[in-house]
């Protein structure tokens, strides 16, 4: 999975980094959509472009740079390297799922970072996968300390520490898209802030948008 970022030792996952890993992006291409129409307004929208607001820009995590453009992943592909990913692709199915756009962030220190918009059928869909995915990251990096955004609402995350990384991820639902943060810096220093700024750029920019999330 491209997972929020780990102290685990494991394969890359979705949002999560293991200390010292990179987190992989698995990109399916841009599933743009055929368009017939003679004039710009009629043309349908990509599902990339049609998420990409959804996604941090770049300038809204502080010492985080956006690294390269993002990838547009399946169910199946957004689960690789999960340790139960059949399953998971499996739920996400279930649940309605549409599509999930990836991005990567890095800092000059080799540091690295994501945002993701995963995008489901309904409202309730996001909110019961936004649960699985905490309780299970939260699982796999105990001991946790857990953050939120007053400001984000249903926004929930954690930070770990590792030997020699400290991560931090924040989860929030907008409509029927479950969106995360996620950071990984060198021990020492605390990710929590460009995480929690980050997250509230998203939402302060796309709350009442009417965008593709609902």
């Amino acid at each position: 999975m491209h997972m929020p970022f780990s102290i685990t030792p494991s394969q890359p996952r979705r949002h999560l980094l293991g200390a010292g890993l990179v987190v992989l992006a698995v990109s399916l291409g841009l599933l743009l959509s055929a368009c017939g129409a003679t004039s710009q307004s009629s043309a349908p929208t990509s599902p990339t472009r049609a998420l990409t607001p959804y996604l941090a820009r770049a300038g809204e995590e502080t010492g985080f740079s956006i690294s390269g453009a993002p990838t547009l992943d399946s169910a199946a592909s957004f689960a690789t390297g999960d340790p139960n990913a059949k399953a998971e692709a499996t739920r996400l199915r279930t649940e309605g799922f549409r599509a999930a756009l990836i991005e990567h962030t890095s800092t000059a220190a080799g540091n690295g970072g994501v945002s993701f918009v995963l995008q489901l059928e309904s409202h309730a869909a996001a909110l019961s996968e936004e649960q699985s995915q905490l309780n299970e990251d939260i699982t796999e990096n105990s001991p946790a300390t857990r953050i939120t955004r007053a400001q984000v609402p249903t926004s929930e995350g954690f930070t770990a520490k590792g030997s020699s990384v400290v991560v931090a991820n924040l989860l929030f639902v907008e409509g029927r898209c479950i969106l995360l943060v996620g950071d990984e810096v060198n021990a020492g220093s605390d990710p929590s802030p460009p995480v929690l700024a980050g997250a509230l750029k998203i939402y302060d920019r796309t709350k009442s948008s009417g965008g593709v999330c609902g």
